[in-house]
């Protein structure tokens, strides 16, 4: 019995093969450098209670921001180089399964499929992998990882003033929900215009000699042209179609004083958040959710990549 091909997330692991542990140690290090650009933040909190109970350090805090925000860089690099390191590798496997698939196809295969086709699957789609290894999957591990386990730091100060920092990222998810919705639909139109252009622009390569000898310009060459212009109305109708999504999910990333704001103030004046709790939940609701600006991108890549 034939094994079922796996699909998704878990066939670029298996693409990866032996450098999946590359991508894990890049994760974790994503994670850790996610971590360490809060830890600064935390030791302003601490400084805030120095200047308003007397407790701690001040000077001890200062140097651990210090020390987190050079952990924060060197994890940084750690776990580029090692999503780098799988990513490229994983590549040189896959073009050269490709390589040897094609090598071993028949002559009818090539008169069916263009060479723009062929140019395009080898080339672009192979180099979104690279991408999206290289770059999403220690982007979105951190995104994700970080911020939980900020939250459950958050929740030790004040339980209710860390819940309303969930309110932006439930929103947000349902955005990008909304986001890879759409851009899934898109991406075969987007996968059959790429493949008409390859081919338009070999075929324009191709026949450059005669353009010159009877002296035509490149707007002679209609199916080029015609390509370009339709390729290019695609894109102006998907940044039509995804500037509202995108837009929202910005504008809730970056809104969490909007709600932490009046329901701190309102505790405050109940008695119930000191006011030292009170500040240092004005800044984080400012941080909290940058790193889920690393999932921007990730409707369009995960949607290319997976079509």
């Amino acid at each position: 019995m034939e094994k079922k091909r796996k699909s998704g997330t878990a066939y670029l692991m298996q693409l990866a093969g032996k450098y999946k542990l590359h991508l894990f140690v890049s994760a974790l290090f994503g994670i850790a450098s996610a971590l360490c650009s809060f830890v600064p933040y935390v030791m302003v909190y601490r400084s805030i209670l120095v200047l308003l109970d007397g407790e701690g350090n001040a000077l001890r805090y200062g140097l651990i921001a210090a020390a987190a925000i050079a952990g924060k860089f060197l994890c940084s690099i750690v776990s580029g180089t090692f999503s780098h390191i799988g990513a490229f590798n994983t590549l040189y496997n896959v073009r050269t399964q490709i390589s040897r698939h094609i090598a071993k196809v028949n002559l009818g295969f090539f008169t069916d499929h263009a060479s723009g086709e062929i140019k395009k699957v080898i080339i672009e789609d192979v180099e979104r992998i690279e991408r999206f290894l290289a770059h999403q999957i220690p982007d979105v591990t951190s995104a994700i990882c970080a911020p939980v386990i900020v939250f459950i730091y958050l929740l030790t100060i004040n339980v209710p003033m860390a819940l309303c920092l969930l309110v932006p990222v439930v929103l947000g998810l349902i955005i990008q929900g909304v986001a890879m919705a759409i851009t899934g639909k898109q991406m075969p139109t987007y996968h059959r215009l790429l493949e008409k252009l390859n081919t338009a622009i070999m075929q324009f390569i191709n026949g450059m000699p005669v353009m010159k000898a009877y002296n035509m310009t490149a707007e002679s060459y209609r199916d080029y042209a015609d390509t370009v212009e339709e390729y290019n109305a695609f894109w102006k109708r998907c940044t039509k179609s995804q500037g509202y999504t995108y837009g929202l999910f910005v504008a809730l990333v970056e809104s969490g004083i909007l709600f932490a704001l009046p329901l701190g103030g309102l505790l405050y004046f109940r008695g119930t958040l000191p006011v030292q709790d009170y500040l240092y939940f004005m800044v984080m609701s400012m941080v909290f959710l940058s790193s889920l600006l690393n999932l921007m991108n990730l409707a369009m890549m995960f949607s290319q990549i997976m079509s």
